[in-house]
């Protein structure tokens, strides 16, 4: 999914859109899936996510040729669609993903915008990213602590290369803003360090996030000040 949305240069929430879906859609179908079925449902969930987030959303035709290399007929795709919006109630998305949320918070804190904007969203952007592989993390805590988490870990990263970037005063912000628990917030945090530190031996499948996601920090976040 990683490849093909970035091959078609989506917009990131797309991927976390699309996750959303597929994962709703598991809690709900009611029936076993076979291999054919989860890719089948794989390449349906970013054709739905398309027609939320890109402005040109993929066709079906799109989708057949490109993404499934005609293995796949159009009305297999149409019919799957229908099953998942069906299965959802035609109501696809009651809560915002986790980089919206991320989102948010940065917006938040003001570190949208500034010379440290670009370096911190690619690193929550991975982080989050990360996450979305481990329905086990998804599943344990909600979703405002999760993506603290992502964000906790991403300032952490940065203020290693940047010491005038003090994340305890964003974290608290966040904190605040979100009526976290601190225990439970730093418990969350672990299992997400966890998670990164552990990801290619737990999802060596996974290569495609290195591989279009990968980060190296800009030389000006070292000097930058906050």
């Amino acid at each position: 999914m990683i490849e093909v949305l970035s091959s078609f240069n989506c917009a990131a929430n797309t991927f976390f859109v699309a996750v959303d879906l597929m994962d709703a859609f598991f809690a709900r179908a009611g029936r076993a899936l076979e291999t054919r079925d989860v890719h089948l449902l794989g390449v349906t969930a970013m054709l739905l996510a398309s027609k939320q987030e890109e402005i040109v959303p993929f066709k079906v035709s799109t989708v057949v040729e490109k993404m499934t290399h005609n293995k796949l007929r159009p009305r297999d795709v149409v019919e799957c669609e229908t099953e998942v919006l069906t299965a959802l109630d035609f109501n696809p998305l009651t809560t915002p993903s986790l980089f919206v949320v991320v989102e948010m918070l940065l917006v938040k804190l003001g570190l949208h915008q500034g010379e440290l904007s670009a370096d911190l969203l690619k690193v929550v952007t991975y982080i989050a990213k990360m996450v979305m592989h481990d329905y086990a993390v998804l599943s344990r805590f909600p979703l405002k602590y999760i993506a603290a988490s992502c964000l906790y870990i991403c300032f952490k990263i940065v203020e290693q290369v940047n010491r005038e970037f003090k994340t305890k005063h964003f974290v608290d912000k966040i904190k605040a803003a979100l009526e976290l628990d601190d225990v439970f917030f730093y418990k969350a945090s672990e299992v997400v360090l966890h998670l990164a530190k552990n990801f290619e031996t737990t999802f060596p499948f996974a290569k495609n996030l290195q591989k279009f996601d990968a980060f190296t920090l800009d030389e000006r976040t070292r000097n930058c000040a906050v």
